[in-house]
C-alpha cells in the first residue's frame, strides 16, 4: 500500500493540478506493473484511474512543461488531441499553439524546457511568461487546464480555518475580517520554517 499512500499524499498537495494527478496515476500505474501485482489488483488499478482521469486530465498533462504528456499512452494523446480540438471552436487559435508547444518550436524554444528551469517556476507562471508570445485565449485555456485543482483537499483546509477564525466566541467577525485573517493564518502556516 505504500505506493498508494504516497500518490494520496501528493495529490492532497493545495497545489496539487489535475496535470499532477495525471502524473501520479500514471507513475502508480507504472509501479503496479513493475512490482508485479496480480493481474486482478492492476486491472482493478486501471478501471479506477480510467473513472478518475478525464480528457482534461490529459491535455492538462501534456500542457504541463514539466510533464509534456510523457507517460500517457497513445491512446489518452489521442483523447487529449480531440478535446483539445473541440477547444479550437471557440479559441481557433489554441490547437497551433499546442503543435507547436509539442514540437518544441517558435516561441515554445528548447531551453524553455530544461529541468533546472522547470524545477524553480510553477507551470501557470511558465505559461504567463509567454504573455507577448502566444494569443491571450489560447494562454487562458492553457492556464485554466494547469491551474485546475486535482482535490477539494485544499479548499477543506480553508474551511476548517475558517472555523478556528469565526467561532461562537467571534460570532461577530463580519466576513470580510474573518476572510482576511484566514488569509493570514494561510499564509503564516504555508510559509517556510527557517532552519
Amino acid at each position: 500500500l505504500k505506493p498508494i499512500s504516497i500518490a494520496l499524499d501528493k495529490l492532497q498537495k493545495t497545489s496539487a493540478s489535475i496535470a499532477d494527478s495525471t502524473e501520479v496515476w500514471k507513475t502508480l500505474e507504472e509501479e503496479f506493473h513493475a512490482e508485479q501485482f496480480p493481474r486482478t489488483v492492476v486491472t482493478s488499478m486501471q478501471d479506477r484511474m480510467k473513472q478518475a482521469l478525464t480528457p482534461a486530465h490529459y491535455l492538462a498533462n501534456i500542457l504541463h512543461p514539466l510533464y509534456l504528456g510523457k507517460k500517457l499512452s497513445e491512446d489518452e494523446i489521442g483523447i487529449a488531441m480531440d478535446y483539445a480540438l473541440k477547444k479550437t471552436e471557440t479559441c481557433p487559435s489554441f490547437m497551433p499553439m499546442l503543435v507547436k508547444y509539442r514540437a518544441q518550436s517558435g516561441p515554445f524554444v528548447p531551453p524553455l524546457f530544461q529541468h533546472s528551469l522547470l524545477n524553480e517556476v510553477t507551470a501557470v507562471e511558465w505559461w504567463k511568461s509567454l504573455t507577448h508570445q502566444i494569443a491571450k485565449d489560447a494562454q487562458a485555456i492553457a492556464i485554466q487546464l494547469i491551474s485546475a485543482s486535482a482535490s477539494t483537499a485544499g479548499l477543506e483546509r480553508i474551511f476548517s480555518l475558517f472555523g478556528l477564525v469565526h467561532t461562537e466566541i467571534r460570532n461577530r467577525l463580519g466576513n470580510e475580517k474573518a476572510g482576511k485573517l484566514v488569509f493570514v493564518l494561510q499564509s503564516l502556516k504555508s510559509k517556510p520554517s527557517a532552519k
